[in-house]
């Protein structure tokens, strides 16, 4: 059997050419925009999409410059082929200046652990939101999962516990014109 390849086609047209999400000719050649890869198990709840949509989505207006993309935004059947699902994210990933990892749970969600790990080795820095206040850490010193932690703060990036601390974040970074 032959690999999939996947090519840019991959990525829903809209993403590819809305002047709002695709702010970039190439990936050297930047707008005054920044973008944010959000990794979240977000739309895989009611209760999820609703904060997604109604409190996450909106808040990430209050940025100008911020441009996010959002895997949910283009939600794909659960009958599609998961290595297109994988391939899209991948792409979307690559086209981001930084990541947005939602960390709540009893344990870091295993899909944004692995977009947390593909952001950190391709040098994106990661913001991690974790509101939960349940442990969810295997070592005394850290918040989560240590391996996660690493990754996110190894990338420049950092974690919050709100959205507060997140708007303070994302304004330096966004005053910064944050470059890979």
């Amino acid at each position: 059997m032959q690999p999939t390849t996947h090519t840019a086609t991959s990525v829903p047209r809209q993403l590819r050419y809305n002047s709002r999400i695709f702010h970039r000719t190439s990936k050297h050649t930047r707008s005054a925009n920044l973008s944010a890869y959000l990794a979240s198990p977000l739309g895989f709840t009611e209760s999820g999409r609703f904060y997604l949509n109604h409190v996450l989505l909106p808040f990430f207006d209050r940025f100008d410059r911020l441009i996010v993309l959002n895997p949910w935004q283009y939600a794909i059947e659960p009958e599609s082929d998961p290595i297109a699902i994988g391939a899209r994210n991948v792409e979307m990933l690559s086209l981001a200046d930084f990541a947005i990892a939602i960390l709540d749970g009893p344990d870091v969600d295993s899909g944004t652990a692995a977009e947390i790990g593909f952001a950190c080795a391709n040098g994106l820095p990661i913001i991690g939101l974790r509101h939960d206040q349940r442990h969810a850490n295997d070592h005394p010193h850290t918040t989560i999962n240590l391996q996660v932690e690493y990754f996110i703060r190894y990338s420049g990036g950092c974690l919050v516990s709100s959205l507060d601390e997140m708007e303070h974040i994302l304004r330096i970074w966004l005053d910064q014109d944050l470059t890979r």
